[in-house]
C-alpha cells in the first residue's frame, strides 16, 4: 500500500513538473481588453474630475463677482476715469502721443517720408533692401 501511495505521489509531482515546463499561454487579447477598460475608466474619471473642479472654480468666481458687485453698490457706484474722456468729434484727445483731435489718415504712421501721395509697399522703414556689392 505504501508503494502505491509513493507511486501516486511522484507520478503526481512528475505530471505537474511537466505541466510548469509547458509554453506559457497567449495572454495578450486579455490584456488588450483589460488595458482599453482601464483607460476607459481612467479617462472617464478624469473628465469627471475636471468637470468637478472647473464647477467649483466657476462657482468660486460667481461669488467673488457678486461680492465685489455688492462691494462696489455700497460705494455708491463705480468712477468714472477722466483719461478716456472722449470729445465731441469722437477721438480720444487727452491720450499721450495722440494728436488733440486731429483726423487720422494713412500718411501719419511714424517713418513715412511721402505725404503727399499715396502709400506704398516700399514706404515703410527697411522695406528697400541695400544694393548687392560689385562683383570683383
Amino acid at each position: 500500500m505504501k508503494k502505491i501511495i509513493v507511486a501516486l505521489v511522484v507520478t503526481s509531482a512528475t505530471l505537474l513538473a511537466f505541466q510548469s515546463c509547458m509554453k506559457p499561454a497567449d495572454n495578450s487579447k486579455t490584456q488588450a481588453r483589460i488595458d482599453s477598460l482601464t483607460n476607459l475608466k481612467t479617462t472617464a474619471y478624469r473628465d469627471s474630475l475636471k468637470l468637478i473642479c472647473m464647477n467649483d472654480v466657476m462657482a468660486q468666481a460667481t461669488a467673488r463677482a457678486d461680492s465685489m458687485m455688492k462691494a462696489a453698490a455700497k460705494k455708491g457706484g463705480s468712477k468714472k476715469s477722466s483719461s478716456t474722456k472722449k470729445s465731441n468729434d469722437g477721438t480720444v484727445s487727452d491720450r499721450p502721443g495722440s494728436q488733440q483731435g486731429q483726423p487720422k489718415s494713412v500718411t501719419d504712421r511714424q517713418g513715412t517720408t511721402n505725404t503727399s501721395g499715396p502709400k506704398t509697399v516700399k514706404d515703410r522703414q527697411g522695406a528697400n533692401p541695400p544694393p548687392p556689392p560689385p562683383k570683383q
